[in-house]
């Protein structure tokens, strides 16, 4: 695509209604040439960018976009492989390459890919997932989902992806709970209790919560992180989750050197940590209308504002009674509950 197509296409943006300017480049083959000046002038005007190709769509940022062409020498050439695996799931092989130098990775942006599926007769959708391939062969959980026909998942990074089927059951979840501890128990966010059974209605205790955000986030976590708190032992098997939070800043601890890891985690406690991490990654949620809880006045100053977006995104809701109960523990039910609505905004 030349400078003098991006400029036709750019005008004709102009003209639309969106509230989120997209440029939208489409072939039919399941590669696309990006002049240099091309891609700088779509850079510069305030725009995102999909790329439609045989197989698949790539949703680039901004930032994203930016760093491709500052790790380039020349035109940009973007391919999208789609093979399928034994099972019929896709796989697909997605390069970014300037002058035969390769770009793996968008200096920690990242990319949204779509791939259509169309899902089996047995198939629950809460249990498919995405994993990349490293160069090794060996498979990672990446951050992804189905929904509406499309698999689509986050990356800040390119490989082989390949979508799959985990399908996780619990004899003792039913109900409500069941779709959240499915879609999360699928993707190792949380596991099972032992002998089939979940324990929906045991506490997490503040620890295990921040494992939980950790593996939602896809970062790569190295076991040799530490933090400084007191009461977190290298060995212990959350260090590094709690090195990761406190890095990030999701956590403050109980004081600058108390996290506390084994008590249970409040209510409150766990909207703030899920909040910061909703604005570090910058993770546009829904919006409806506020909820004015009974007990508002019993909201911790520091946790208000959290409890406020979070209630409004429904990732929280009330305890019944037009109660928001931010004192009491959460329960794994409920934690897997906000964590499924939050992995699903930060999908979209």
């Amino acid at each position: 695509m030349n400078k003098k197509s991006v400029i036709a296409a750019l005008n004709e943006l102009k003209k639309t209604a969106q509230t989120e300017k997209r440029l939208q480049i489409v072939s039919s083959s399941n590669s696309v040439v990006l002049e240099r000046e091309a891609a700088e002038l779509i850079n510069s005007s305030n725009v995102n960018t999909e790329i439609s190709l045989n197989g698949g769509s790539l949703f680039i940022n901004q930032d994203a976009l930016s760093n491709i062409i500052s790790s380039s020498q020349g035109d940009i050439d973007i391919s999208l492989i789609r093979t399928e695996t034994a099972e019929g799931r896709p796989v697909v092989d997605i390069n970014i390459t300037s002058d035969n130098e390769v770009i793996t990775d968008f200096g920690g942006n990242e990319i949204i890919v779509a791939i259509p599926y169309i899902l089996k007769p047995d198939e629950n959708a809460n249990a498919i997932v995405v994993y990349y391939v490293d160069s090794n062969g060996a498979y990672h959980m990446a951050t992804g989902q189905y929904n509406n026909g499309m698999v689509t998942f986050k990356t800040n990074h390119l490989s082989k992806f390949e979508v799959g089927y985990n399908l996780v059951k619990f004899e003792d979840v039913t109900g409500w709970a069941e779709d959240y501890s499915t879609y999360l128990s699928a993707r190792k966010i949380i596991n099972g209790a032992g002998n089939n059974k979940f324990l929906p209605q045991n506490n997490i205790t503040r620890a295990e919560f921040v494992k939980m955000l950790a593996v939602l986030s896809s970062d790569r976590i190295p076991n040799e992180l530490k933090s400084n708190y007191t009461d977190v032992y290298s060995d212990d098997w959350y260090a590094p989750y709690i090195a990761w939070a406190a890095k990030k800043g999701y956590i403050l601890g109980m004081s600058e050197t108390i996290f506390a890891p084994n008590e249970n985690i409040t209510r409150e406690q766990m909207a703030v940590i899920i909040n910061r991490f909703i604005a570090d990654r910058n993770i546009k949620l829904y919006n409806s209308e506020a909820k004015l809880f009974d007990d508002a006045s019993d909201i911790s100053t520091y946790a208000k504002d959290a409890v406020n977006v979070l209630s409004r995104a429904d990732i929280i809701s009330g305890k019944g009674n037009n109660k928001f109960e931010p004192k009491q523990n959460v329960t794994r039910a409920e934690s897997s509950k906000m964590l499924t609505m939050l992995l699903k905004q930060y999908l979209n």
